[in-house]
């Protein structure tokens, strides 16, 4: 069901499936739980394979577009769920030494794609919202189990360094980069004003998880470089107006010109990511403005 292998379309059916499921609070310990067969020697809770593979799709780059970003949303959407059910849920997923590591690697990811205008992007500007909602979600969940957790915050540099070097070569990197944009950097301009308050308020919990690994001098000198990335960006403001005021008179409004065969589904996901980063901000600690 969620083997990497299957064809996206596939993935994008049984994700979305498996988020229905983990909506209902009663279905977490099912959920993460081994096959009844498992040898007793081979149940270590910190190692489900069904984590470790939700994980492996969440930072698949390879699934790009609309499908990629549908199977992002619905992973994301099953793990709020899960670790908003119960504290077994919250400690078990904390625990996956793939699970923060996946979540760090998926805000660089997306977080590059989004101020570095990859290659997909610049080709279809309705995907800007579907990148600024996977950031928001990926963020508040990672400052939620971060500061839910027992040992949480005092953890978080083991847990990176812990990362298997296989799958998170460079995760350091990643961290201060993504961390260090949804801190410190400006939103792009292309972004609508909706998505620029979104990023906006992302500011506050980015900097308060990138605290507990970055800090002091490290801390100023991350804020000097997005600061003079986005003095480097001014020059080029004009342009990007320009750019996407003619995607804007070119398409539909919103960037849904194209066929209207998945509106409806469309405003179904919608609708749960609005619910997803309320259920998180209500619950955080912090206030969000």
């Amino acid at each position: 069901m969620l083997n990497k292998h299957q064809p996206t379309r596939f993935l994008e059916y049984s994700t979305r499936a498996l988020s229905y499921l983990s909506i209902r609070v009663s279905n977490f310990r099912s959920l993460l739980s081994f096959p009844e067969d498992a040898p007793e020697d081979v149940r270590d809770f910190a190692r489900l394979p069904q984590v470790d593979r939700m994980c492996a799709l969440l930072i698949d780059s390879t699934r790009t577009g609309v499908a990629g970003h549908s199977i992002r949303a619905s992973l994301l959407t099953t793990f709020i769920s899960l670790v908003m059910a119960h504290q077994d849920a919250l400690i078990i997923l904390s625990e996956s030494p793939f699970f923060i590591p996946s979540l760090v690697t998926l805000l660089a990811d997306l977080s590059t794609t989004l101020w570095e205008e990859g290659p997909g992007l610049t080709v279809a500007l309705e995907l800007l919202s579907d990148t600024v909602s996977g950031i928001a979600r990926g963020m508040l969940l990672l400052h939620y189990v971060i500061f839910r957790t027992p040992k949480g915050p005092a953890s978080l540099r083991a847990r990176l360094q812990a990362a298997p070097p296989r799958h998170f070569n460079g995760i350091g990197h990643q961290f201060v980069v993504a961390l260090g944009r949804l801190s410190f950097a400006e939103p792009p301009d292309e972004v609508s004003a909706q998505d620029r308050a979104l990023l906006e308020q992302l500011a506050d919990p980015a900097r308060d998880v990138m605290d507990l690994v970055v800090a002091g001098p490290e801390s100023e000198s991350v804020w000097s470089l997005f600061q003079e990335e986005d003095g480097e960006d001014e020059g080029q403001g004009d342009d990007s107006e320009r750019r996407v005021e003619g995607n804007n008179s070119g398409g539909g409004s919103n960037g849904n010109g194209g066929g209207g065969g998945g509106d409806g589904r469309e405003d179904e996901e919608d609708i749960v990511m609005q619910a997803d980063i309320g259920m998180l901000q209500e619950s955080s600690s912090l206030e969000y403005v």
